[in-house]
């Protein structure tokens, strides 16, 4: 099995194999939180204005998402995991668009029918999936901010990722104290911007939390599902 790691869109042409996206401030561990609270269905969009106008269509459904970081007008909920973890969202239709993660499902399924999300809560479970599909490439895309610029906290969860593929010891530490030590002044920071919920932070270092992937399934060619795979019981 090939291992790549690569940095934001810029790189996706590179991507060989099946292709983790890596989001983990916000958008793929709020999505685990979301699939967790069982959720109807799920639907992925890039678009500001497809979110809109879903939305419009079927009142009945949850818009959620964010753009730099903030919840937008007529949005039900931010990006925000903590929010998600005390939502009634039980059998909804949620609508979810971010400035990275959604973004990076949509274009990934152009270059892969092979697609799963990634962030440090269900990191265990991916491991087990990819061992258990034997592919011959892996690319890790660690989306970064806006899918244009590299952090820590994408690019460290792809290299935890990475090591636990190679069956190398790993200390969850290692990779969460420099997290830590970045975001130590920024969360209270976000949090009183209003780009972050208090406790986000935590519920996003939450590792291994989860046992299951959630797979991307396009939809259409701006817009793709996750299927929930257990992977244990």
């Amino acid at each position: 099995m090939e291992i790549r790691i690569l940095e934001c869109l810029k790189s996706l042409n590179e991507a060989r194999g099946l292709i983790v996206v890596i989001d983990v401030f916000r958008a793929f561990t709020t999505a685990c939180y979301l699939h967790n609270r069982g959720i109807g269905k799920y639907i992925a969009l890039n678009s500001l204005d497809e979110a809109y106008q879903l939305k419009s269509a079927n009142p009945s459904y949850v818009l959620m998402g964010e753009r730099d970081g903030f919840k937008q007008t007529g949005f039900d909920f931010g990006n925000s995991p903590i929010e998600i973890l005390h939502a009634n969202c039980f059998d909804k239709t949620v609508i979810h668009t971010s400035s990275a993660g959604t973004k990076g499902l949509i274009e990934a399924l152009k270059v892969s029918d092979q697609v799963i999300t990634g962030s440090f809560v269900n990191a265990t479970a991916i491991v087990h999936f990819i061992k258990r599909i034997q592919p011959e490439f892996v690319t890790l895309l660690a989306m970064g901010v806006s899918g244009e610029e590299s952090s820590i906290e994408d690019s460290l969860c792809a290299e935890y990722i990475s090591k636990l593929l190679k069956n190398e010891v790993v200390c969850n530490k290692t990779f969460e104290i420099p997290i830590y030590h970045k975001y130590q002044t920024l969360t209270d920071e976000y949090v009183s911007e209003g780009r972050w919920k208090a406790g986000d932070l935590e519920l996003c270092m939450n590792f291994n939390y989860f046992s299951f992937v959630l797979k991307a399934i396009p939809l259409t060619k701006s817009s793709c599902t996750l299927e929930k795979i257990p992977l244990f019981g």
